[in-house]
């Protein structure tokens, strides 16, 4: 329930819409409600429920059950026990499908999986696409589409991209506190800052552990990194690419370091 989050705001913030962001994450069993790995968002302090805010995590839905756009249609709230992975936000839709198959959580406190999430500018400029892979390692052709046009697109006061808690529900049981966690691990942390990785190039990235194999292969294709820590520590978020895109604590909390 603790408010733990690192963030990239004002001028050190991740393209919105041309990046691809990677992540690792082992969840726990005891999982409730409302969870959150990261997000795009106004950090503001209030849930803006708009394109600008996009996020990825395992979601609370009774069953895999959606509707044409690949939005659950059973939604099990801030009670709800069992947990399917979606691409948030974009108007505060809940998609854990379409084009792809939804993924059920995996919460035992023991497997990891990779998860991307990328952002690119198509048709001339002119609309947004936005794709989520809820299990890179599981299966690199499963992504999660939404498109949206880049006409009238949000441009949040204070945008910021972090790990971690969402800010909207900071302080929501007391100082410091907050009910949308990770709930679990994360790790293996990448930002490319191109929106145009393929997937094969995705779960190569994602079948890599350190920050010089994640560094030498992006070299190898051509490729910019944006961020880089992949073995991060309660201590030492900093950026391993040489960008130099170290971003900042939200607070004075932080995680306990887990050996893996």
């Amino acid at each position: 329930g603790s408010d733990i989050r690192f963030l990239f705001s004002g001028a050190n913030l991740p393209a919105r819409k041309a990046s691809t962001i990677l992540w690792a994450s082992c969840s726990n069993s005891s999982i409730t409600g409302y969870v959150t790995h990261c997000f795009f968002s106004h950090n503001v302090g209030a849930f803006q429920a708009d394109n600008y805010e996009l996020g990825g995590h395992p979601y609370p839905a009774n069953s895999a059950s959606v509707d044409g756009t690949g939005q659950s249609t059973d939604p099990g709230g801030g009670s709800g026990t069992t947990h399917y992975m979606e691409m948030a936000g974009l108007s505060a839709s809940d998609q854990i499908a379409v084009p792809g198959s939804a993924v059920a959580a995996t919460k035992d406190g023991a497997t990891w999986k990779r998860h991307a999430l990328q952002t690119t500018l198509i048709n001339g400029d002119t609309e947004v696409r936005h794709r989520y892979w809820p299990d890179v390692i599981g299966d690199s052709t499963n992504y999660f589409e939404r498109i949206v046009s880049n006409t009238g697109f949000p441009s949040p006061s204070a945008p910021a991209f972090y790990w971690g808690t969402s800010d909207w529900r900071s302080g929501s049981a007391g100082a410091n506190t907050n009910d949308e966690t990770p709930n679990g691990k994360l790790r293996a942390f990448c930002i490319v800052d191109s929106g145009a990785l393929t997937n094969a190039q995705i779960a190569a990235i994602s079948a890599l552990n350190t920050d010089a194999d994640v560094t030498s292969y992006l070299s190898g294709q051509s490729l910019t990194p944006w961020f880089i820590n992949m073995n991060p520590t309660h201590t030492d978020v900093s950026d391993k690419s040489g960008a130099g895109h170290s971003p900042s604590w939200a607070n004075s909390n932080r995680p306990s370091t887990v050996t893996l």
